[in-house]
């Protein structure tokens, strides 16, 4: 598995493992796509002995479920999906072996959730690893928190990516500079079909920003229909793709609502105050 960037954090990770002094839990936190969850489960990885941590009985992934009324992604981490987990945890690995858990979009844990997991950390098993990868670490528990080691992930220099991939977008430096904002995950969106999403995604905000009023209600109306997860990330995309474009203020107002939306306040109310 090739990472681009965050040597510090890779060598640091690759040092306890060699003195097999591997922590018990720790906390990814750091902008999205940032390759937070490609090094969990590279670490994942040597700790199974397995290539792809999906041929491993003893990875498993927890993230917001699929509403299965709506067919659209849970906005929170709910009780039971870490009460799965904490039983696996308790029986070991199977085969005498490890047990790896990410629990992808960590944040979204309901306290309730969180609370549950309290009992794994306090009293870890000696074959368990638990990774919380998190874009807003500060929004877990501070006992959550006093109970894994945190690593946070930043921005990489355009100078750590490979040229091929660089090479193979045919888009100038400066678009490529501008759209990845040091986010190595964006990188292979923008060569998928992903990419036409992600724009899309991007131009309907950029035009609730730049309409007149009496459009903007008829353009949030539509957007508020989305789940919290999708609507956090399309604001954490615009403002790092738009940052030169968007005042300070209206930057202070988005990141606003994505708490408030992170907190379940109705989202049409949240989207009217960040673009009205």
């Amino acid at each position: 598995m090739d990472i681009i960037g965050h040597k510090k954090q890779i060598k640091y990770l690759r040092l306890v493992q060699k003195n097999k002094v591997l922590n018990h839990a720790y906390l990814f936190s750091g902008p999205s796509h940032i390759g937070k969850r490609a090094i969990a489960e590279l670490i994942a990885c040597d700790e199974l002995e397995v290539e792809k941590v999906k041929k491993s009985p003893n990875f498993r992934r927890i993230k917001p479920e699929i509403d299965q009324k709506t067919k659209k992604r849970k906005s929170t981490i709910g009780i039971d999906q870490i009460r799965e987990i904490t039983s696996i945890a308790a029986k070991g690995g199977l085969g005498h072996t490890k047990n790896i858990i990410l629990i992808d979009h960590a944040e979204l844990m309901t306290i309730a959730a969180q609370n549950a997991l309290l009992k794994t950390l306090e009293e870890p098993g000696s074959s368990t690893h638990i990774f919380l990868i998190a874009t807003h670490g500060e929004r877990l528990l501070p006992t959550i928190r006093s109970r894994v080691t945190e690593l946070t992930f930043g921005p990489v220099p355009m100078n750590e990516y490979p040229e091929d991939a660089i090479k193979q977008m045919k888009k100038e430096p400066e678009y490529i500079q501008r759209v990845i904002q040091g986010r190595p995950g964006l990188l292979f969106i923008l060569q998928t079909e992903e990419r036409v999403i992600l724009e899309e995604e991007l131009e309907e905000l950029r035009n609730i920003h730049e309409s007149k009023p009496y459009k903007k209600m008829v353009m949030i109306d539509a957007l508020a229909k989305k789940t919290t997860p999708e609507l956090q990330k399309m604001l954490d995309d615009w403002i790092s793709l738009y940052r030169n474009e968007i005042s300070a203020c209206k930057q202070e107002e988005v990141l606003e609502a994505k708490k408030l939306l992170s907190q379940n306040v109705n989202k049409t109310l949240v989207l009217e105050k960040a673009f009205l």
